[in-house]
C-alpha cells in the first residue's frame, strides 16, 4: 500500500503499481476537500515519478446503458499487455480496459457477477487471465472491446463553468471513460462510427456540486465531432459572522477558522474585530474556532450544521495569565452562589467601561436582574 498527499488536502491510497522504464501507474482512491466520497483514481509518470498526470478519477456508482452499477469501492491489479493495451481488475466484478495508454478506460461490466471480486491478473500468450473470487480463473476469449483499423473518428471538447476550466471530470461515451485535463478539455481517439451517449459524471455520492449543460447527449458519430459542455453550480452558500473581544477591546488581526471532514478555511477579523465567513456550503456540518497563543475563547468552538445564515456568534478571549474561576464560586442558572463573601464587594462593567453595578457582595447574586447583554463581573 502506497500512500500520498500530492494536493488541495486530499488523501491518496495505491492499492498497485505499474513500472516500465520510465512510466509509473498508479491505481487506487482518494478522499478529497472537494468529495465527501471515496472517488477511484489512477495516476501516471512518464518521467520515473518526478511528473503525475490524473488518468481517472471517478466514482463508479451511476446509470449506464440502462443499468445501475455500484461503486467499485477499490481497485486491486494493474497490468499492462503492451505499452497501450492494459487492464484494471477491482471489487464488485469490475475490469476495465485501455487501448491508448490509460488515456480513456472501458468499463466491462458483461462477463463477470457483480457480486464477485477480481483478484489476479496476468497475461499468458498475450491473452488476459483473470481469477475471481477464491476459484474461478477466466481467460479473455475475445477482445471485443479494441478498437478496429476502421475506428478512426474523434470526438472531444472542453467542459467550462462560465470561462473557468474544469478539469479532472470524468465524462462517458458509453461504456468508456476518459477525464479531463488542466484545460478543461477531453478526447476520444479512434471512435467508431455508430450512435453513442456522451455524459459528463458526477464523481461524488450524495452530493452533486455542478450540473451539467446538455446534461447528456445522443450522438451518431460520422465524422470528428467537437461538443462542449457548461457546468453550473449548483451549491448554495451562507455567511457565518460574529465579533472576537477581550475585555474593554476588541481584537483585530484575530484568525477565525472553519472546517468539516472536507474543507478548511482561514479569515482574520477587522479593526472591529469583526470576522466573516461568506462560503458556508449549506447542508454541512461545519465547526469555527478563534485561534491564538495569547487568548483562549468562550466558547471554544461553535459547531452545527448549515441552513441559513448566522451572525452574531461571537468569541470572548481570556488572556491565559487570566484567572477564571475561583473555586469558592459557582454559577447555576446564572445566578453567582459565593462560600465567603465577609468583606467582599462586586462590579458589573458593561464593555464600553461603563460600571452598572456596585456592592458588597451576596451570596446569591442574581445575574438574571441586568438586561440581556455581555458584562465583566469583577470581584474584590
Amino acid at each position: 500500500m502506497i500512500k500520498l498527499i500530492p494536493d488541495n488536502n486530499s488523501h491518496y491510497q495505491f492499492d498497485d503499481i505499474f513500472i516500465r522504464n520510465d512510466t509509473i501507474i498508479l491505481i487506487g482512491h482518494h478522499s478529497s476537500t472537494n468529495a465527501p466520497s471515496s472517488v477511484n483514481t489512477i495516476i501516471k509518470s512518464v518521467d520515473g515519478g518526478k511528473t503525475w498526470k490524473p488518468l481517472l478519477d471517478v466514482l463508479f456508482r451511476f446509470y449506464l446503458n440502462g443499468k445501475f452499477y455500484r461503486n467499485m469501492l477499490k481497485f486491486n491489479k494493474i497490468s499492462f499487455k503492451s505499452d497501450s493495451i492494459g487492464i484494471v481488475i477491482g471489487h464488485a466484478g469490475k475490469v476495465l480496459y485501455t487501448y491508448d495508454a490509460g488515456s480513456s478506460w472501458y468499463l466491462d461490466i458483461n462477463e463477470i457477477d457483480r457480486h464477485e471480486s477480481v483478484f489476479h491478473i496476468n497475461y499468458e500468450s498475450g491473452d488476459a487471465i483473470l481469477t475471481v473470487g477464491n476459484t474461478t480463473i477466466l481467460k479473455l476469449r475475445e477482445d471485443n472491446l479494441a478498437p478496429q483499423p476502421q475506428d478512426t473518428f474523434y470526438i472531444s471538447g472542453y467542459i467550462f463553468e462560465g470561462d473557468k476550466p474544469q478539469k479532472h471530470i470524468p465524462i462517458a461515451l458509453d461504456n468508456r471513460i476518459t477525464i479531463t485535463d488542466e484545460n478543461g478539455f477531453y478526447e476520444f481517439t479512434r471512435v467508431r462510427g455508430r450512435a453513442f451517449e456522451l455524459k459528463p459524471l458526477n464523481k461524488h455520492y450524495n452530493y452533486t456540486p455542478y450540473i451539467y449543460e446538455p446534461d447528456s447527449l445522443n450522438i451518431t458519430i460520422t465524422k470528428d465531432t467537437v461538443i462542449n459542455f457548461q457546468a453550473i453550480d449548483n451549491r448554495v452558500f451562507h455567511n457565518m459572522s460574529g465579533n472576537v473581544y477581550s475585555d474593554l477591546e476588541v481584537l483585530a488581526d484575530i484568525p477565525v477558522v472553519s472546517y468539516n471532514n472536507r474543507v478548511y478555511d482561514t479569515v482574520y477579523t477587522n479593526q472591529e474585530g469583526f470576522y466573516h465567513f461568506d462560503n458556508i456550503e449549506h447542508g454541512f456540518n461545519y465547526s469555527y474556532k478563534a485561534i491564538s497563543d495569547k487568548y483562549k475563547f468562550e466558547p471554544e468552538e461553535y459547531s452545527f450544521g448549515t441552513t441559513g445564515d448566522r451572525i452574531g456568534y461571537n468569541f470572548y478571549a481570556i488572556p491565559h495569565s487570566s484567572v477564571t474561576q475561583n473555586p469558592k464560586f459557582q454559577i447555576r442558572d446564572n445566578i453567582l452562589i459565593s462560600e465567603e463573601v465577609a468583606g467582599m464587594n462586586y462590579r458589573i462593567i458593561s464593555l464600553s467601561g461603563r460600571v452598572v453595578k456596585s456592592a458588597h457582595l451576596p451570596k446569591e447574586l442574581n445575574l438574571n436582574a441586568h438586561p440581556t447583554g455581555t458584562y465583566i463581573l469583577q470581584i474584590t
